[in-house]
């Protein structure tokens, strides 16, 4: 609930560049930072994309 709220508070620019350096941290970008899922795991896939 806590994150819900900063997420009011955020703008688009801020977001993307949060949800970049989330993705680079758990290495699910690859050398052109696009989405690379062959490392991730199942719980990487359904918090993505749901």
């Amino acid at each position: 609930m806590k994150y819900l709220t900063l997420l009011n508070n955020l703008t688009s620019d801020q977001y993307l560049i949060d949800l970049q350096h989330t993705l680079n941290e758990r290495q699910l970008l690859d050398e052109n930072r696009n989405l690379s899922l062959t490392e991730s795991t199942e719980q990487d896939f359904l918090e993505i994309f749901f």
